[in-house]
């Protein structure tokens, strides 16, 4: 049967690098003729997508409401005759990771290139911390209290399950989310599931495909959509109890792990080429950064201000 994803980037790798390496009889029973991801398609590609739908008998798809091509979207999916839509949501969920926000930078230099931006850095540069403050800062100042945290997850959840009720998707996820948050790392960045995430689908796939040859050991290692991850915060940890652990001090960039203060340094850096009031314009409006930054402020008040007094000496020679 010939098999068509149409989704963000989660749907191309679930295909690839689970589901069709997990089980001998998907691979064999499905043929792959496509994986759109929808973000980037162009509208003139509208003729060449129709033809893969048309081809297709099983779709893979998440609850594309908008798109350049208009036939991607679920609506229009679900209007075609004599095809097997398959549905799963869009996993997004940043609730563990307070602070980040899509990169509007739109800067060449702009560190690792990648889509999202912790403005905590941001925060730590404009209250006047080094480096190694900027990291006590990062893991060791709490910014919201355990209930916000409790908050965000339940905020988080709530959406993948709105998504899913609205999409009416074949194979729901919210549960997974909500009875695993404290237990399990589930994502480097808001759309980029960890492993587990992606072992869940595959086990949950798998009933719906009749797939009684899986095996998720041939496909436990795969490190998910790992581009760009930071260390979970570890007042972030306390405050969610948290039961799960990773390396504070490691970072990942295309699934390497680098010194997390090298991570910190070039943010900082960056930062430093625009300058304290160009940083704070930047980020005006967002609520994270304007908590961080005072808190940080507070916390670091002595050093900050002989630091602020030394940037400002060092302006005027």
């Amino acid at each position: 049967m010939k098999l068509l994803v149409i989704s963000n980037c989660q749907g191309p790798l679930l295909h690839h690098a689970f589901l069709r390496a997990a089980s001998r009889r998907f691979a064999s029973t499905y043929e792959p003729i496509g994986d759109l991801q929808v973000h980037k398609l162009a509208a003139d590609q509208a003729g060449w997508v129709e033809s893969l739908i048309e081809q297709a008998e099983v779709i893979l798809t998440q609850p594309i409401v908008n798109a350049k091509v208009e036939s991607c979207t679920l609506a229009s999916l679900r209007q075609r005759q004599g095809k097997r839509i398959e549905v799963f949501p869009a996993l997004h969920f940043d609730a563990l990771l307070p602070g980040t926000v899509f990169n509007t930078w739109k800067a060449p230099d702009f560190p690792f290139q990648f889509w999202e931006e912790d403005v905590s850095f941001a925060a730590a540069y404009c209250a006047g911390l080094s480096p190694a403050q900027t990291l006590t800062a990062f893991h060791d100042i709490p910014v919201l209290t355990p209930a916000q945290i409790e908050a965000r997850v339940a905020w988080s959840v709530g959406q993948i399950r709105q998504r899913e009720t609205e999409a009416g998707v074949e194979v729901p996820m919210s549960d997974f989310y909500a009875d695993n948050w404290r237990d399990t790392a589930l994502h480097y960045e808001k759309s980029h599931p960890k492993t587990a995430p992606y072992l869940e689908l595959c086990r949950r796939f798998s009933r719906r495909f009749d797939l009684d040859d899986l095996d998720l050991n041939l496909v436990r290692n795969h490190p998910g959509n790992c581009h760009f991850g930071l260390p979970v915060k570890t007042w972030v940890k306390q405050a969610g109890q948290l039961r799960f652990e990773d390396d504070p001090g490691v970072a990942l960039v295309d699934a390497r792990p680098i010194p997390f203060q090298d991570v910190i340094t070039a943010y900082l850096e960056f930062y430093a080429t625009r300058g304290v009031e160009a940083v704070q314009a930047h980020h005006a409006d967002q609520l994270y950064f304007k908590m961080a930054l005072n808190t940080y402020r507070e916390a670091f008040r002595p050093m900050a201000r002989l630091r602020r007094a030394v940037r400002s000496m060092a302006g005027r020679n």
